[in-house]
């Protein structure tokens, strides 16, 4: 008793372990002040045109790609907290056309500014996005929070006229906790865009971007099109989870691009049974290269439980129309698993076992593991009671 009460007495909670700021880190924070400061001098002066901007930009148009995605990433990161700081709740107007700040106080200078000035976002990407980018992420425009709609017209006007002078832009993320109300959002018009100018990208991500047409994300299909799109073939990872999107659409998507590996879709196995049941079953078309299959079920479909099962048709399809599968998230019961070994290549699995009966997971599972557990370097195994 008395080493049971020392045990509660000296217990305690180690702090979580900080690691220090990369030197690389560290070093595209300077260069983000840089920018900014430049960027300030042409909001107090429009007719600004000393030659320590016109260096400064030259300067930063020269750097690699990945230097530059880093130092805007660091820029954004400032703009958006000191866009808290100071917005006294009118974040619309600051975005929009930018503020003095009276009497700020600089946590970084630590000192009071007499004249603090907050850019429009605008300039931040017309100042730092080059021709020459690669990489562009507006996921951390997320922490500006829940926006009221005037901020999203200005917000795809700048989205806009990055891509359209993006022809090198290879990843492109757009991801959003709720395009109505937050930051990032696009439109079908900036698909357009994309089909447009950047042939070259290889991996997008606008999952929950809500309210997009089918016909908008074919605008990534390289078709011959009058109009000039020839679209985006090089993608290899195109993440549109909870978009709202059809199995139909979804489908004409995965044939067309032809070097896709990972279609970020939770209908998956029924889109594929779909593809091998019009093409592959009068072999009229040859195997695509999709190595991850999600078959969870999203949350905007509303798709039944039992449809969602990775029955035996839907493995056969899957084996059939993308045999080279390495990852496969999906909903499965204990006589779906000795389907599942037919999918040599597996390495890593999450499957979320619907219990109807006492026997799920059982031989099934068994019979899994002892074919393919040796290859698996990540498993997420869950159980949910039907009721």
């Amino acid at each position: 008793m008395l080493f049971l009460q020392m045990n509660i007495l000296f217990s305690f909670q180690m702090p979580k372990y900080k690691p220090p700021q990369t030197l690389a880190s560290l070093s595209s924070q300077v260069f983000a002040n840089l920018a900014l400061n430049q960027i300030r001098l042409l909001e107090i002066n429009p007719q600004y045109n000393g030659d320590n901007f016109n260096e400064a930009q030259d300067y930063f148009n020269s750097l690699p790609s990945m230097i530059v995605h880093q130092i805007l990433g660091k820029s954004v990161e400032s703009y958006v907290n000191d866009c808290k700081r100071y917005s006294n709740g009118d974040l619309v107007s600051m975005i929009q056309y930018g503020q003095v700040c009276d009497n700020a106080f600089s946590i970084q200078e630590k000192c009071v500014l007499p004249n603090l000035v907050i850019p429009r976002l605008s300039s931040i990407y017309a100042f730092q996005v080059s021709p020459n980018v690669t990489h562009l992420d507006f996921t951390y425009l997320i922490h500006l929070g829940t926006l009221s709609t005037g901020t999203f017209g200005n917000f795809h006007r700048i989205l806009a006229e990055c891509l359209s002078r993006l022809p090198a832009l290879q990843y492109l993320n757009l991801k959003s906790p709720n395009s109505r109300t937050c930051l990032p959002s696009l439109t079908g018009e900036h698909l357009k865009i994309l089909g447009k100018s950047c042939v070259k990208l290889n991996y997008l991500d606008i999952s929950f971007n809500t309210g997009l047409k089918p016909e908008e994300l074919l605008n990534l299909t390289p078709d011959i099109d009058p109009a000039g799109r020839k679209g985006c073939p090089d993608l290899e990872t195109l993440h549109i989870f909870d978009c709202g999107f059809s199995d139909k659409c979804i489908k004409v998507i995965a044939v067309k691009l032809k070097n896709l590996k990972e279609l970020g879709y939770k209908e998956m196995g029924s889109v594929i049974k779909k593809i091998y049941k019009e093409n592959f079953g009068l072999n009229l078309s040859t195997e695509l290269k999709i190595t991850h299959i999600n078959h969870l079920g999203g949350k905007i479909r509303k798709t039944s439980v039992s449809s969602l099962r990775c029955k035996k048709n839907i493995i056969d399809a899957i084996h059939s129309v993308c045999s080279k599968v390495t990852n496969l998230k999906a909903r499965v019961q204990d006589a779906d698993m000795e389907n599942l070994v037919v999918l040599k290549h597996l390495n890593s699995v999450e499957l979320l076992f619907n219990v109807g009966r006492p026997t799920s997971p059982a031989l099934g599972a068994a019979t899994f593991f002892q074919v393919l557990g040796p290859n698996l370097t990540s498993g997420k195994f869950f159980q949910r009671q039907v009721m």
